[in-house]
């Protein structure tokens, strides 16, 4: 490439400049001239040898936030010292958490009625999540707390920093450390305490061929009256008022005669803010 010319003093070089454009297309070592065309074939041919390659980045995607809204369905959540009842509270309270969801965040709901059972896995989905909120009810039957801790817990596995919020009126017993890396949440819904129930009821036939019917009432709350009412196969045969004093647990007995065998019902009227155990 590099050939050997000789030197020689001239006037001027103004009509050599082809012999200059020769002596410089043969030197060995000369910068890039700027050329768009060429850069462009460049970028071009960089882009099909980067589609060619098949490139794939394996990255962590950053999770969003991960909740499970565990719901008490148990029969004191029908209690009405909350607009429409506790339990209806609680769906509200559940629906604000969901409508409240950012981009990424995911909810599962699990409801605690006479069983523990998912009723929404994990899902980022606002509406599907409302709409099965709305499709959920109280049962007649005790909370198993600790069942829908224990099935919140195995949806948060893999879940990074899950939560877990327990939505209840609080009316079950104490709980033991419930295993699992979710933090967990207490919300209580309930203003107050004001109900009386039937909590048990018996009937029995004295020696002397009496009938009696004995109710155990317990009262949670200020002193109340009320009337018991004793029906056999829907026909009433007792009626008595009852004195109930605050905070108590009294069992009554009543004296009556049944004409026949049946089926005995016992009802408390009573005004309180629970009727489904009356």
């Amino acid at each position: 490439l590099k050939l050997k010319r000789r030197d020689l003093v001239v006037p001027s070089v103004f009509l050599w400049r082809k012999a200059i454009e020769d002596v410089t297309a043969n030197a060995p070592f000369q910068r890039l001239r700027k050329n768009l065309l060429l850069i462009l074939q460049l970028l071009a041919l960089l882009l099909v040898v980067f589609s060619l390659a098949n490139p794939v980045v394996t990255a962590k995607r950053a999770g969003g936030k991960s909740t499970v809204v565990v719901l008490d369905a148990s029969a004191s959540m029908l209690a009405e010292d909350e607009p429409g009842s506790r339990f209806a509270k609680a769906r509200r309270m559940a629906s604000r958490i969901v409508d409240g969801m950012e981009r990424g965040d995911s909810c599962a709901i699990v409801v605690a009625g006479a069983r523990a059972w998912v009723a929404l896995p994990f899902s980022s989905d606002r509406r599907a999540a409302n709409r099965v909120l709305q499709t959920l009810g109280c049962t007649h039957a005790e909370a198993p707390i600790r069942d829908a801790l224990l099935l919140a817990q195995s949806l948060c596995v893999n879940r990074t920093e899950p939560v877990i919020l327990v939505i209840s009126d609080g009316a079950f017993p104490p709980l033991d450390d419930v295993p699992g890396a979710a933090r967990v949440r207490f919300s209580r819904v309930g203003q107050r305490n004001e109900n009386a129930a039937i909590v048990a009821f018996e009937a029995s036939r004295s020696a002397r061929g009496q009938d009696e019917a004995f109710l155990r009432i317990a009262n949670h709350g200020a002193a109340r009256e009320g009337i018991v009412s004793i029906t056999l196969e829907d026909r009433l045969v007792l009626a008595e008022r009852v004195s109930l004093a605050p905070s108590s647990d009294r069992v009554f007995t009543f004296g009556m005669r049944l004409p026949s065998p049946g089926l005995l019902r016992a009802e408390l009227d009573v005004t309180d803010d629970l009727a489904v155990d009356n």
